[in-house]
């Protein structure tokens, strides 16, 4: 074993640690391991329904809900295991609410999944449960004094998902809410708290609704710009009509799809000159 390892085999190992180094340096070891991982995990996730072309928004929003609904469901179980070890006593009348949105988030996943036609019932369905969970919370758990915060993490979600108008809506519930509902907790926040906590609101409002209409602007001008540059590249300038390549393509797509339901096809040429 030690002549193996000796001077005289030093050019072996020495290319084979720069071969395995070229490996590392390319990402390919490392694309080989995750590569399979990561596609079992979208999978899992989020099934396999595969969107349009000109669908990246709609599969964008898709994937962002179930994102958002399974790490919510995973947060608030870490506070139920909190409170059933006591290592985070938040007491048992927000216990319930906690519960009921674990589980329902999990169903919500299980029926999105596989069907983008559910999005908005599951969307304003999550919206709901959220502001449910976020009101228990701030009733239920006055040791917590951050407790608040949950409120602020649903305005960029609200934006996000079901646009500016609901939003707005919502942002305007919550600030209303505070302000109003303050005086009946079991300790109210101070009138400075119940001021910067609005405003703080506002202030997200208006930043996630000026970043929504941007980026829905922006993919708009793209989707627009693909959609003339595969136009120019499918049919000819002079006639209007498809082009070899793309009718080749619509072609071989028609003829597959024959082929997998067992129909019989045919193919006319006219040539005219």
């Amino acid at each position: 074993m030690g002549a193996a390892l000796g001077p005289k085999n030093s050019a072996f190992w020495y290319e084979l640690a720069e071969n395995l180094a070229v490996l590392f340096d390319n990402g390919w070891m490392m694309n080989a391991i995750t590569a399979p991982l990561v596609s079992a995990l979208g999978w899992v996730f989020f099934g396999k329904h595969e969107f349009g072309q000109r669908q990246e928004f709609e599969e964008f929003r898709y994937k962002f809900l179930i994102v958002l609904m399974l790490a919510s469901g995973f947060l608030t179980g870490l506070f139920i295991l909190g409170q059933l070890s006591e290592v985070n006593p938040i007491g048992w009348p927000h216990m319930g609410s906690m519960l009921f949105f674990t589980s329902s988030t999990f169903l919500m996943w299980l029926w999105l999944r596989n069907a983008p036609q559910h999005f908005k019932p599951v969307a304003w369905l999550y919206l709901v449960i959220v502001l449910w969970e976020c009101t228990s919370s701030l009733m239920y758990v006055p040791a917590d004094e951050l407790r608040v915060f949950w409120f602020y993490t649903n305005i960029p979600g609200v934006f996000i998902l079901l646009g500016t108008k609901v939003g707005w809506a919502v942002s305007l519930l919550t600030m209303v809410g505070l302000i109003v509902g303050n005086p009946y907790l079991s300790q109210p926040y101070s009138p400075n708290a119940i001021a910067t906590g609005t405003l703080g609101i506002l202030y997200l409002a208006v930043m996630f609704h000026a970043f929504s209409n941007r980026s829905l602007s922006y993919f708009k001008r793209m989707r627009e710009y693909n959609s003339q540059l595969e136009q120019m590249a499918s049919h000819g300038p002079l006639t209007g009509v498809l082009n070899a390549r793309a009718y080749y393509a619509a072609c071989e797509q028609q003829i597959q799809l024959a082929e997998r339901s067992g129909q019989d096809f045919a193919v006319l040429f006219i040539d005219v000159s």
